[in-house]
């Protein structure tokens, strides 16, 4: 009952008190004692207010509670509390100092601070409201233990947005400038939406789970932009560069992938449910695969190594191309059709073509296989043959041995022939064009040579045609003039190269001038030289000299002068 009473007799002097202090009329100067075994002390004036043991009102303040501080224009109440110069402060140790606000347990809110919650703290500018909150330096904190410390701002039970950051969620973190809204989010230095979104170090990332650390950016559950990388769409990834859109899209180091699981790896592009751009390479289509450099455009369409491939299935296997279903360019090879096939350097268009080992064909089902050249439909041109029409085939032959065959359902199968289906026409403008032949490919004689040149005195208007000179066997011919010495002799300096090259030389003099009857061969060819006597001194003669061919190339291909025709009844020339 004495603690009941003292309690009333307490609140009912701190009433007047607060009434006289208001009116200005009067004033007590000696403490009031209620009980001293209670510890309480009431001491007021005209201008302060103090209630409590030791309570500190100086200076227009009001302190109610042991200990409290009010001083100077401060308000406290609560024991230990501390309002001291204009601040305000309810609650035990609570610390409302310099111009601060504070509400609680121990809570501080010193330095024009506002701090509400049992140990919130607001100190320096900053405010703070809930269990622990973290408020400090002219930061903004809301929810149990939630840190908005030096200009940051966050809400929630154990946000962080410390250091100029800002987070809303439990346990979300925005700090140093960056921004996180959602259960766990991380905008660490970067920004992030979403629950356990992580947006850290300049990164930006808004879903579930969604990552975008180090500069990268992510749209979606688990979405993940690491390393200035994009990423939209459901466990789609952007890492180190790349870009990915779609659900599990990749699209890493550089890469670029658009659409459900597509795979953009290291520089490469994919577009497409499934579809692989690997290294370098672009794929566009369901499962379109684009690696090592290669270029792949629809369903299942495989541009690998350098290939490239366009339609369902098609295959540009290594430097190959392919356009049209299930076509194939492989190693080199060119196909264009559906099941067209060109393969290691071949070359192939029309369906179910084949250019096979540097072979040709074109035309569908045409075959040009080993070097071999087909157009038509099914012409087979087999190793160096030519076939051309439909169904037109040459088999067997070589490269010394080739065959050609033109004409529908024309087979040729003799080496070193041509077989044309129907009468061959030949038709000229004049009467100096022929038909030419010789017995072996490359070299050898013609029936017929001649050369055609512009006219030497009427080169704009004329030509000037001659023929050569021909015989049985192969000629070098060699020819000057030489003035004679004071004996009537001279010695005739031929190429560094007669000896080696010829053989059986022949030897014709003609005199310039006067009559040499004498005129003669003293010494035959010996070192490239020979010798004219016979003459008269100082005259002029005109010399010649054939040589017999006797090189490698006309000892291993001995002219035939007289044989038998390839083709009995062909007339080469009328």
């Amino acid at each position: 009952m004495k603690t009941l009473r003292n309690i009333i007799s307490i609140v009912t002097v701190a009433a007047l008190c607060m009434l006289v202090q208001s009116a200005g009329a009067v004033s007590f100067t000696q403490p009031v004692m209620m009980d001293t075994a209670e510890g309480v002390s009431i001491d007021t004036t005209a201008t302060n207010v103090a209630i409590g043991n030791t309570a500190n009102g100086n200076i227009l303040g009001t302190a109610v509670g042991a200990y409290a501080k009010g001083y100077n224009h401060g308000a406290a109440m609560g024991a230990y509390a501390n309002g001291s110069y204009y601040g305000a402060a309810v609650g035990y140790q609570a610390n409302g100092y310099c111009r601060g606000a504070a509400v609680g347990y121990l809570a501080n809110g010193n330095n024009y601070g506002a701090a509400m919650g049992y140990l919130a703290n607001a100190d320096c500018y900053g405010a703070a409201v809930g269990y622990q909150a973290n408020g400090y330096y002219r930061g903004a904190a809301m929810g149990r233990s939630a840190n908005g410390r030096t200009n940051g701002a966050a809400v929630g039970a154990y946000a962080n947005g410390y250091n100029h950051g800002a987070a809303m969620g439990a346990y979300a973190n925005g700090s140093y400038y960056g921004a996180a809204v959602g259960y766990q989010a991380d905008g660490y230095y970067g920004a992030a939406v979403g629950y356990l979104a992580n947006g850290n170090n300049y990164g930006a990332a808004m879903g579930y789970l969604a990552n975008a650390d180090y500069r990268g950016a992510a749209v979606g559950s688990y979405a993940n932009g690491y390393c200035y990388g994009s990423a939209v769409g459901y466990q789609a990834n952007g890492y180190y560069r790349g870009a990915a859109m779609g659900r599990s899209a990749n699209a890493d180091c550089y890469g670029a992938a658009m659409g459900a699981y597509a795979n953009g790896y290291y520089r490469g592009a994919a577009v497409g449910y499934y579809a692989n751009g690997y290294s370098y390479g672009a794929a566009v289509g369901y499962h379109a695969n684009g690696r090592t450099n290669g270029a792949a455009v629809g369903a299942y369409a495989n541009g690998f190594n350098h290939g490239s491939a366009m339609g369902r299935s098609a295959n540009g296997y290594c430097y190959g191309a392919a356009v049209g279903y299930q076509a194939n360019g492989h190693w080199d090879g060119a196909a264009m059709g559906a099941y067209a096939n060109g393969y290691y350097y071949g070359a192939a268009v029309g369906c179910y073509a084949n250019g096979d080992y540097y072979g040709a064909a074109v035309g569908s089902y045409a075959n040009g296989y080993c070097r071999g050249a087909a157009m038509g439909r099914s012409a087979n041109a087999y190793c160096y043959g030519v076939a051309l029409g439909a169904d037109a085939t040459t088999s067997g032959g070589s490269q010394s041995n080739p065959r050609i065959a033109i004409g529908y359902m024309v087979n040729n199968d003799v080496n070193n022939t041509c077989r044309i289906r129907g009468k061959l026409y030949l038709d000229g403008s004049g009467s100096g064009n022929q038909i030419y032949y010789r017995t072996t490919f490359g070299s050898g004689s013609w029936s017929s040579k001649a050369f055609v040149i512009d006219h030497p005195l009427d080169p704009k208007n004329k030509v000037l045609r001659h023929a050569c000179l021909e015989g049985p066997k192969v000629w070098n011919v060699y020819a000057g003039t030489i003035i004679l010495d004071g004996k009537g002799e001279a010695v005739v300096a031929l190429p560094d190269y007669f000896v080696a090259l010829n053989k059986a030389p022949q030897y014709q003099l003609t005199a310039v001038g006067a009559s040499m009857p004498g005129l003669y061969i003293k010494e035959k060819v010996k070192n490239n030289f020979f010798k004219i006597a016979g003459g008269i001194a100082n005259a002029e003669v005109c010399w010649e000299v054939k040589g017999e061919r006797n090189d490698i190339a006309v000892r291993d291909n001995p002219m035939v002068v007289e044989e038998k025709k390839a083709v009995p009844g062909l007339v080469y020339r009328r």
